[in-house]
């Protein structure tokens, strides 16, 4: 049975273009509207995004960088799915998408999408040989010096990925660099959005990193790790416990 529910799925990705639930991907709607209006069916290459979608790939191979190529959309004021601003995580998301090959993805393996009657179930908007190029140029760019998956900021900055937050919502990003002194780091926290986008993104100046991260150690050393009142409370625990076991 499950087996067949799983060659089930594997149809279903087949036929609607690896995508199953959630959002459609960007350059592609479904074929079909529900009573409701919303999408259902296969997908189908959606002609007023598919420029952009080659438009990207094209850019990316010219040797323009993922941060250039969203901000040269948002310049152009080329609409995102969400209304959004383009980031360059967007534009790497959809650089490494094999749909706009005419591969669908299903349990994490990607595999040309074709139907009972042999003939492609998804339509590509990037040819083949576009798609290797675009490929081979990424792996390159990640075995460059300094990149990799998780590379971490050269800083001793407390707050990475995300975990602190600027006023616009945006996550606040790590930024270490040398000086003119020697053995000192010029070490903030910049707003993201401000980062990827220009000061017009975000009003928000780079924040130094000493004081935010001496305000947080202060606040574990003074309230949270307080040693006494953790024994204590450990104590009490396990003398309830055992008295439970002797009842």
């Amino acid at each position: 049975k499950g087996l067949a529910v799983k060659d089930g799925m594997r149809r279903r990705a087949v036929e609607r273009g690896g995508f199953i639930g959630g959002r459609r991907p960007f350059g592609y709607r479904h074929r079909d509207r529900r009573d409701d209006g919303g999408g259902t069916g296969p997908l189908v290459i959606e002609q007023r995004e598919a420029p952009v979608v080659r438009r990207i790939f094209s850019e990316f191979l010219r040797g323009v960088s993922q941060r250039q190529i969203a901000i040269d959309l948002n310049t152009d004021a080329v609409p995102t799915l969400t209304g959004a601003r383009w980031y360059a995580t967007t534009v790497a998301g959809m650089l490494r998408n094999p749909l706009y090959r005419g591969w669908v993805t299903h349990n994490g393996k990607s595999y040309q999408a074709v139907g009972p009657d042999g003939q492609p179930t998804v339509e590509a908007i990037i040819g083949a040989d576009t798609w290797e190029r675009a490929r081979e140029r990424r792996e390159a760019l990640s075995r460059g010096p300094g990149r990799g998956r998780g590379r971490r900021t050269r800083g001793s900055h407390l707050f990475t990925g995300g975990l602190l937050r600027c006023t616009c919502g945006a996550p606040m990003s790590p930024v270490t660099k040398p000086t003119r002194t020697p053995g000192t780091l010029y070490e903030v926290y910049t707003c993201a959005r401000r980062l990827h986008h220009g000061p017009e993104a975000c009003e928000q100046p780079p924040v130094k990193r000493e004081p935010i991260d001496a305000a947080v150690w202060s606040y574990f050393e003074q309230v949270a790790l307080d040693f006494d009142a953790t024994r204590r409370s450990i104590t009490g625990e396990a003398d309830r416990q055992l008295a439970g076991l002797d009842a």
